[in-house]
């Protein structure tokens, strides 16, 4: 599908998980390894609040560890989000990746699509290890979890963005093996992929897809395509996809007419 061949990739300094620092900097009570050691029963929420209040971030996975020989230990989400949100903090993604081997390996609970769309964008936002958010997302089936649409279209999203067209359509392949349901929003994101290569053609043929997957082609459809035509200066072609709009009531928006105007000057 995708003909392009270029592999840079933008760092860009996302912090999903809410990453802010200063809550973990200023604890409410510090942390004190007689928690761990003590007899008493530690209950999950406790475990949270021990990795919410650690002054190392970089600390996580070995507390963790420690934690996890309790016999009163119980993995859950929250607290593998938490662990997850400390070594985002230090920047260990080394350390992530073992931590989601230890998770699959262990199969200890369940977990939703909501903890693999942040793991997903700490790798492509924050760490750059793009493949590693591909791999990532093949993955979830191995943990019991299968994809929902708003990660598929967050991965595709990344891809084109960081112009890894040459993967686009292998991830869109595999998505529909996972199950996920195609929306408008993810075969807007293929048109774009398709826009930025220089595949204007094949963009079009796009639009055959929409009702095979049951939607609907939206203004952002239309302004995508609309918006590579008038680059291309073909805005006579772009005008009459004007025309096809208003056939198929879509109504245009102030992005369509800009485009529009910025292609006739």
């Amino acid at each position: 599908m995708f003909s392009c061949r270029y592999r840079a990739i933008n760092h860009k300094l996302y912090f999903p998980f809410s990453l802010q620092r200063s809550n973990l900097g200023t604890p409410s009570s510090p942390f004190s390894s007689s928690q761990i050691q003590n007899s008493d029963w530690l209950s999950s929420n406790e475990v949270i609040k021990i990795f919410q209040n650690l002054k190392n971030p970089n600390s996580a996975l070995t507390l963790l560890n420690q934690i996890s020989n309790r016999k009163d230990y119980r993995p859950n989400e929250a607290i593998y989000s938490v662990v997850v949100k400390n070594l985002a903090i230090a920047k260990n993604f080394d350390a992530i990746e073992t931590l989601m081997e230890k998770i699959k390996i262990e199969r200890k609970c369940r977990l939703s699509d909501e903890f693999f769309y942040n793991v997903i964008k700490i790798y492509g936002h924050l760490a750059g290890r793009i493949n590693r958010a591909i791999d990532t997302f093949f993955d979830m089936p191995n943990y019991k979890c299968f994809p929902t649409v708003k990660t598929f279209n967050f991965l595709l999203n990344l891809l084109v963005n960081t112009k890894q067209f040459d993967v686009v359509h292998k991830v869109y392949v595999r998505g529909s093996e996972l199950g996920v349901e195609i929306d408008a929003c993810c075969l807007n994101i293929i048109i774009k992929g398709l826009c930025r290569c220089g595949e204007i053609a094949a963009a079009y043929k796009v639009f055959d897809e929409f009702p095979k997957q049951n939607c609907s082609p939206n203004v952002r459809t239309f302004s995508t395509i609309m918006h590579a035509l008038c680059d291309h200066g073909r805005v006579d072609e772009a005008l009459r996809l004007l025309e096809r709009m208003e056939n198929e009531d879509v109504e245009p928006d102030a992005i369509v007419f800009n485009t529009l105007i910025s292609g006739l000057r």
